[in-house]
This record gives C-alpha cells, structure tokens and sequence, in this order.
C-alpha cells in the first residue's frame, strides 16, 4: 500500500494561529518507513489522517479536515529526529489550550497509531475531585475513543499519571 499523501483526505490548510509544541522524539531509522506511511481513515472510527510531505508529518482531524499538529523531522544514518513542532491554536478548529498534553497525545498518535506500539493514552491532567469523579464514572475510555476512535488501533490502558 502506497503511504498515505495530502490528496487522500479533504483538509485544511494550515492555520494562522499556531503554537510551538516544543515536541521532541528520535526513532529509530528502521522506523522511517512507519512514520512515513501515515494514517488514512477507514471509517467513520477513526479520528485522525496523518501523511508525510517533505520532512514534514502532519496530523489532521479527519472529521473537519484541521491540520492540528506539524512536525519537522531530520534524519541521520541511524535516527529519525523531530527537529521542531507546532500545535494548532485557532479556537475554532481546536479548543485544547494545554501544550503538555498536546506534546503527551502527539506522542500517543505516532507511537500508537504510527508504529503500532503499545502505549497507554495520556489523560490530561484533572486534578483533585474532578479528575477522580473522571476516572470513577468510566469516561477515560470514552475521552480516548473521542479523540482517537478505535477501529484502527488497539485497546490501551489510559495513562493516569498525568493527574487526577
């Protein structure tokens, strides 16, 4: 299967409000060809279009087409690099605010959907009665099928360090 590129899915262009995401990850350049496929959407499922163009790994909310997150990436003979990273910050496209967990959910999206790891969904930071009641009523599994679907991907455990 061909990886996937920009002409597979309808998406936006870029926005005009972005945020650094000061993202930073090396992969192994057996790796390359994994972050390089991307990610179409097969159903309704699945949250997420991902492709590669250039040095660039962009990340689209598949519903609205939103470009949400851009990352830079540099090679060597034995790593892929994430050189520089933003995250998309137009309100109406993307209401998220928290860059820690905008860094912690772009990690999950390359490391679980990308390379097929198993990693466990990051939870953004709830504190106190809020974060437990969250946790209590089972609505961590719903938040991740809200925000990466689950036909495409495996069931993970949600990560409960980053609060609650």
């Amino acid at each position: 299967m061909p990886p996937a590129s920009r002409d597979d899915w309808n998406t936006l262009e870029p926005p005009e409000v972005r945020e650094p995401l000061d993202y930073s990850a090396s992969f192994d350049i057996r790796r390359e060809r994994q972050l390089s496929a991307g990610l179409i959407p097969e159903c309704m499922e699945d949250k997420w279009f991902i492709y590669r163009d250039g040095d660039w790994l962009y990340f689209h909310r598949s519903w609205t087409g939103a470009l949400i997150y851009r990352l830079k990436l540099d090679f060597d003979a034995q790593s892929v690099f994430v050189t520089e990273s933003w995250v998309n910050r137009e309100s109406e496209q993307y209401s998220s605010t928290d860059t820690a967990y905008d860094r912690a959910l772009v990690d999950y999206l390359i490391r679980g959907l990308l390379l097929k790891e198993q990693v466990p969904f990051p939870r953004p930071k709830m504190p106190g009665i809020r974060g437990l009641l969250f946790k209590l009523a089972g609505k961590a599994m719903m938040f991740q099928h809200s925000i990466v679907g689950s036909s495409n991907v495996p069931t993970h455990t949600v990560d409960d360090s980053n609060g609650g």
